[in-house]
């Protein structure tokens, strides 16, 4: 079951629509906040981030922008742009007029193979992306000097890889599978898990590809940064002793 879809039972829920109810009743502000949220404000944001990753994007492709970072942050505002389009293409698939049956082959399909896989793709290279621009600030506040241009590549290649990697027991366990359904005339799907299958080796590569992805990552883009900040605020510290010294 997708996050989606586990909203939405949520949301359909007795509890859930007694709460509503509640709220239409007393709080005006909290019933159109539930409402409009999943119609209007993720729309919105979507269409800003797509609109600002467009604009990052032409202002980075600039010849005169040189220095490796701007190309980072070219390809950083690249993958942001396909998380973006992915996740909205999937809400226009879901609920505007291009809607299909939630369980049509085709739905299912664009679900799991189109939404699903692809933001989780983009998910784990853009977290790894953002761990390498983080270690280069580091580098360069502790004055280790990085090759910029030659390591551009070689990065890239090595977070594409990890992240092909991470995501592979999500390729294999996860397939469109047909389901029974109350109408005969028309077949159902939904995404199944081939857990059974699952041999002890690749269950513990599964286990561990799911707390990198979901913990390590993340916790290394904090520490990462903690120590950008403790770093740089001791620069600044000195940087304005020596200013005051100087100036006696």
């Amino acid at each position: 079951m997708s996050a989606n879809e586990s909203i939405e039972n949520l949301l359909s829920s007795t509890f859930m629509s007694r709460t509503i109810a509640l709220y239409e009743k007393n709080n005006q502000f909290l019933y159109y906040l539930i409402i409009w949220t999943p119609k209007y404000i993720f729309p919105s944001v979507a269409l800003f981030g797509i609109v600002g990753n467009i604009l990052n994007m032409i202002v980075l492709a600039n010849k005169n922008l040189k220095n490796v970072f701007y190309k980072y942050f070219l390809v950083l505002s690249t993958a942001s742009f396909l998380y973006i389009l992915v996740s909205f293409s999937y809400f226009l698939v879901k609920r505007s007029f291009l809607s299909l049956p939630s369980h049509s082959y085709a739905f299912v399909f664009f679900e799991l193979y189109i939404y699903f896989l692809t933001t989780n793709l983009l998910n784990v290279f853009v977290n790894q992306l953002f761990i390498v621009l983080s270690l280069r600030r580091l580098f360069i506040l502790t004055s280790v000097s990085m090759r910029q241009s030659s390591n551009m590549k070689l990065w890239l290649s090595l977070i594409l890889a990890s992240t092909l990697l991470l995501n592979v027991p999500n390729f294999i366990l996860h397939n469109v599978e047909e389901i029974a359904c109350a109408n005969e005339s028309a077949g159902c799907y939904a995404i199944s898990t081939q857990s059974s299958r699952m041999s002890r080796l690749f269950t513990v590569f599964s286990i561990v590809a799911v707390v990198v992805r979901g913990l390590v990552l993340p916790l290394a883009m904090l520490i990462i940064n903690l120590v950008i900040f403790f770093k740089f605020r001791t620069y600044l510290r000195r940087k304005a002793l020596l200013k005051s010294i100087g100036g006696y």
